[in-house]
């Protein structure tokens, strides 16, 4: 087989990897990633650093505090949820009262 613009009219050849091989390095991929996998699983915030969150959305944190609580958040992105879960419960409140 020859392909146009290949510089030169030399052969293109194909290697056939057999559907057994494809699996295999398909499993040993999986193997060599499993445990950054399992390292991304969401864990559960525990409840003195919900607290500290709340705190933070009330303003009543600490500076040091405040810079610890933002780095956690930025490792952990799917726990800011909770933060803006407390800055629209305190927004609901004061426009109620």
């Amino acid at each position: 087989m020859s392909r146009a613009g290949s510089g030169g009219g030399g052969s293109v050849q194909t290697k056939t990897v057999p559907m057994q091989n494809t699996f295999e390095i398909l499993a040993g991929f999986l193997e060599r990633v499993e445990g950054e996998v399992e390292g991304h699983e969401l864990q559960e915030m525990a409840p003195d650093l919900k607290t500290r969150v709340r705190e933070f959305a009330r303003g009543k944190l600490p500076e040091a505090q405040q810079k610890e609580i933002m780095s956690v958040l930025s490792q952990n992105p799917h726990w800011i949820g909770l933060l803006a879960e407390e800055i629209k419960a305190l927004r609901e409140q004061r426009a109620k009262g």
